[in-house]
């Protein structure tokens, strides 16, 4: 399966675990960060988000 996932900058650490792990299990993984402490609107990362779903690349995401 195709999965996008993406979270605000409190979900960082849970996100650098979250995606290895779809991976490992055999999943396609499309992570769009935030990759540090950087503040992030959680609007920004539903944006991003939605690009790849609208497209039909990602079969699910979660934010």
């Amino acid at each position: 399966m195709a999965i996008a996932f993406g979270c605000s900058r409190a979900g960082t650490a849970l996100n650098e675990k979250f995606g290895p792990y779809l991976a490992k299990n055999g999943n396609e993984v499309d992570d769009f960060g935030p990759f540090d402490d950087t503040p992030v609107l959680s609007a920004d990362t539903a944006h991003a988000l939605s690009k790849p779903i609208a497209a039909g690349r990602n079969e699910a995401s979660r934010i």
